[in-house]
């Protein structure tokens, strides 16, 4: 909001580059700092200038490398998919920030390259609400799988609740494509300590989120009936998740 595009990118980057991320087991020396710690220098093309408008043709390149990057497997293996949405929810965030429409000039072919770099950032947020929800169809019934797990030695009907859940759990993973490593490695809770309710809760928000975003996008746009729908599938959707 302060137009800070250059530090925002910045800040993106060295979160999927995996620099100068919390590490409490590792002593920050002097050669942490410049191999994994804040000193580690960000690629040259990746120098965007806040001072030139985005059509300018360091900026432009900078935000089509910025379009198409992408989280690293490494990363989506170690996060849960509220963080991993979260990232593109950034990602959005911030090209649409640079792109919006008085920071670029008036002529046909800079507004054709702004709407495309608009319907990516569309097409990128609809994408990760999807995710997200599959993400809690899945989780919910892995959540049901590890609570009855506890008692499946000792109970037969736990026994055959988890067999049958697990059955759902293939089923529901085969209908969205989803192959066995990402649903072992990905959907999985890797965040122990967090509860269930919490990390729920937390993906209903960034579901919301992404959405009244998308009703800022089409606001901006001058697409008010869009806006509207929108926002009134948030609230729908959000009733709809919290009651059942």
């Amino acid at each position: 909001e302060l137009g800070y595009i250059k530090e925002s990118i910045e800040l993106y980057y060295s979160i999927i580059k995996l620099v100068d991320l919390p590490n409490c087991a590792v002593r920050k020396t002097h050669y942490y700092q410049n191999t994994k710690g804040k000193n580690v220098p960000l690629s040259e093309t990746l120098q965007y200038i806040n001072n030139l408008p985005p059509e300018d043709s360091t900026n432009s390149s900078i935000l089509g490398q910025l379009s198409n990057s992408e989280v690293p497997k490494e990363l989506k293996n170690a996060l849960s998919p509220y963080f991993v949405n979260y990232l593109v929810f950034l990602k959005s965030f911030i090209m649409f920030r640079i792109i919006k429409k008085e920071n670029v000039n008036a002529t046909p072919d800079k507004l054709e390259e702004r709407n495309g770099t608009i319907r990516k950032c569309v097409e990128q947020l609809r994408a990760s609400l999807k995710n997200l929800a599959v993400a809690e169809d899945l989780v919910e019934i892995i959540a049901e799988i590890r609570k009855n797990e506890q008692w499946a030695a000792l109970d037969a009907n736990s026994h055959a609740k988890v067999e049958e859940l697990n059955e759902r759990l293939t089923n529901a993973a085969k209908e969205q494509a989803i192959p066995e490593e990402e649903l072992n490695e990905y959907y999985n809770n890797k965040e122990e300590e967090k509860p269930y309710p919490q990390m729920r809760s937390e993906r209903l928000v960034l579901m919301v989120q992404i959405r009244m975003f998308l009703v800022n996008i089409y606001q901006n746009e001058g697409l008010l009936t869009d806006a509207f729908q929108c926002a009134l599938t948030a609230g729908t959707n959000l009733k709809n998740y919290s009651e059942g």
